[in-house]
């Protein structure tokens, strides 16, 4: 199997692996609401060690998907930017498993958390732009929509959800913002796996 196929694989196990564990840790964790809960919360209760160490996982198995756009955007600045972005987007995922919402670490959570969902905006919008630019417009467009729902759910959706509520309920426009940093990555993905490429 081609270098490309495997680090698709890679690209689509590694959000399957993420979900996974929320679900399992959702499951596991009875107290969770989805309208009083972040999705990190549940990194403290009595199935933290399985959402933790799912992140730890899911951001592991996305780095060869992240250095395969790197090397695909090579001859591109901006397109290798992006995908050098999109790396540490993903590591900073498997910092959030690694530094879990509890003392002595909530800082930290809090900043990996943050550069998670900002770089992935970032990264997602960045590799868009250039492939608009390289006249893939289908994959462009999906990448920058993906980008912008993120910023959306941030800027937008959180402020109403916390207006709604009165605790922080932030669980729903977290895993709206991952879900859709996850459809570019698995759509990026399956076209790598059928076709070994991006082209």
């Amino acid at each position: 199997m081609k270098f490309g196929r495997i680090v698709a694989l890679c690209g689509i196990l590694g959000p399957v692996i993420a979900y996974l564990a929320i679900a399992l840790a959702i499951h596991f964790s009875p107290w969770f609401d989805w309208s009083g809960n972040a999705l990190s919360d549940l990194g403290t209760g009595e199935a933290g060690f399985i959402f933790n160490l799912g992140l730890i996982a899911a951001g592991l198995v996305l780095i060869p998907f992240a250095l395969f756009l790197e090397r695909f955007f090579s001859h591109s600045r901006l397109g290798r930017s992006g995908a050098i972005i999109f790396l540490l987007a993903v590591v900073s995922l498997a910092l959030i498993g690694v530094f879990p919402e509890m003392e002595p670490f909530l800082a930290v959570h809090v900043l990996v958390s943050l550069l998670f969902f900002s770089l992935t905006a970032v990264s997602s919008i960045i590799i868009g732009y250039t492939l608009l630019k390289e006249n893939r417009r289908e994959l462009g467009w999906i990448a920058i929509a993906a980008g912008i729902v993120i910023i959306g759910c941030h800027i937008i959706i959180l402020p109403i959800v916390f207006w709604t509520y009165p605790t922080s309920a932030v669980a729903i426009p977290e895993l709206v913002a991952a879900v859709s940093a996850t459809i570019w990555v698995v759509i990026f993905s399956l076209k790598i796996l059928i076709k070994g490429s991006l082209e």
